[in-house]
């Protein structure tokens, strides 16, 4: 396989992972609407578990075998940062609107550099400041620019986004 061929897959591979990350707010809002928030929570991480045993099989590789208190630890990981996480962000759709999520998950990675300079002492370059701002007022325009798109009010569901 050529570099040029290689290339066009994994960029074509990372705009789908893209669409499908984007899509992913609205179809929750939609859905939120219509099921219960644990039953749409349910599927979705049963979805995710089934895309990741398939990408396991594809790729050839296996699941670590965990024992004792690794799998505690796990068990208790995936309970917490997955399974609440997912829960909180279902819930959030039905008390918030889809353009206020979408702005709050803009703002991740800028948070995730506050709180690793907060906890772990880490400097935050100024080009990486720089890059978040700029990035954030592309997805701000983007979003807003939708018909019918507007900045709601601070509204419960902010919160648990």
């Amino acid at each position: 396989m050529n570099l040029g061929y290689a290339r066009l897959w994994v960029h074509l591979a990372l705009m789908a992972t893209m669409l499908a990350w984007a899509l992913n707010v609205t179809a929750l809002k939609w859905l939120a609407g219509y099921a219960d928030v644990m039953l749409v929570t349910s599927i979705r991480i049963f979805l995710a578990c089934v895309t990741l045993f398939a990408l396991l099989v594809f790729t050839g590789q296996r699941l670590p075998r965990w024992r004792g208190r690794n799998l505690v630890f796990a068990c208790i990981t995936g309970l917490l940062l997955v399974y609440a996480n997912q829960a909180f962000f279902a819930t959030a759709m039905g008390h918030t609107s889809a353009t206020n999520a979408s702005l709050i998950l803009a703002l991740n990675p800028l948070l995730v550099a506050v709180m690793e300079g907060v906890f772990f002492g880490k400097r935050v370059s100024r080009n990486f400041v720089m890059g978040n701002a700029l990035a954030l007022a592309g997805v701000t325009l983007v979003i807003l620019n939708r018909p019918g798109a507007s900045w709601v009010g601070p509204a419960v569901g902010d919160l648990l986004v």
